[in-house]
């Protein structure tokens, strides 16, 4: 992700961005990870790929503030069809987990 100021992640992007935050955030989604980078990994014989996603991506399409739902689309929909068409496996490991309240 580029760095803005010193704000970095999605949940500083949110918090620090207000409004802009969103639109921000669909851009980086947009052309960070692409469909090419998942070819180029191909061509090298490998197979697997890991895809880190907070749990706010994983566990709920709707996420509590200040988190965007985009994200979940952008990610993981992506995700799975750039695996499918590349042939390789896709891992998904939720994270920072999240605690339950006390």
């Amino acid at each position: 992700m580029n760095h803005l100021g010193t704000l970095q992640g999605e949940y500083q992007v949110n918090n620090g961005w207000g409004s802009q935050a969103k639109q921000i955030m669909q851009n980086h989604w947009n052309s960070f990870i692409m469909e090419d980078d998942f070819a180029f990994i191909s061509q090298d014989g490998l197979n697997i790929v890991r895809v880190p996603v907070g749990w706010w991506i994983a566990c709920d399409p709707n996420p509590p503030a200040p988190f965007d739902g985009g994200s979940f689309h952008a990610a993981l929909d992506n995700a799975f069809d750039w695996a499918e068409n590349h042939a390789y496996t896709p891992i998904f490991r939720p994270r920072p987990y999240r605690h339950p309240p006390p």
